[in-house]
């Protein structure tokens, strides 16, 4: 059984959240994408699991040149159709950043968000293609990533193209991402707020981020993951 998120998360609590859950319980051995999920359906279920890692696309993503010259711009993944990643938090943490330095530019990307009246001025990016995202992430300054549930491939992808993340704290990140990597805050419109103010004005700590970030992300591979996945198959044949 794959899981790549907790799936029960993504409905209220009720039928399709009990039925979600008994799908945990059908005796399946489970591969997840990440630790945070092992550890929850071998706690919550006693399911048997182990788990993988994430990488990246290494010829979708990378460094590129900037042709901005001067301001100072936050990326912010804009869901506001998938719930799990936190677009109302993420607009109050924005709109916190734009009262205290409201130079700051702002770009949207992820979904299109002309139909919303947000409380600061912004670039709706919208939708962009996978080979265009490289050259947006290259003129961003940093990144706002919110996940509620397990995170996505996107913070690695950010980081390999030396675009520092800001993301809340909780197990489903962390077994990813850390203070040294990243930027972590509590999930908090003040606390997120406070962790991209601090990262404009230190330019110092955002380059070390920069370089760190990017050097976790050329340390993964999907080769290795893959191979991990061809171990468990090869193992569990086996013993069966």
């Amino acid at each position: 059984y794959f899981i790549q998120d907790f799936e029960p998360f993504f409905y209220p609590v009720g039928t399709d959240y009990l039925m979600a859950e008994q799908t945990y319980r059908f005796g399946l051995h489970g591969i997840t994408a990440g630790q945070w999920l092992t550890d929850m359906v071998s706690s919550r279920y006693g399911m048997t699991s182990e788990s993988i890692g994430f990488s990246y696309d290494r010829e979708l993503y990378r460094p590129m040149p900037r042709k901005r010259v001067s301001g100072q711009v936050v990326f912010f993944y804009c869901r506001p159709v998938t719930p799990r990643r936190g677009f109302e938090l993420g607009v109050l943490t924005l709109a916190e950043v734009a009262r205290q330095m409201p130079e700051t530019q702002f770009v949207l990307a992820g979904w299109d968000a002309s139909n919303y009246t947000l409380p600061f001025k912004y670039l709706n990016a919208g939708t962009v293609a996978l080979k265009n995202l490289a050259e947006l992430y290259a003129e961003c300054d940093m990144a706002l990533v919110i996940s509620t549930t397990n995170l996505s491939l996107l913070p690695l992808e950010l980081m390999a193209c030396g675009c520092p993340v800001v993301t809340n704290r909780g197990a489903n990140v962390e077994w990813l991402l850390n203070g040294q990597n990243s930027a972590i805050a509590d999930a908090t419109p003040e606390a997120l707020s406070a962790a991209i103010v601090d990262l404009l004005k230190d330019g110092a700590r955002r380059r070390r981020l920069v370089e760190a970030g990017i050097t976790f992300a050329n340390n993964t591979s999907w080769e290795a993951e893959s191979a991990k996945v061809a171990a468990i198959f090869e193992r569990l044949t086996h013993e069966k």
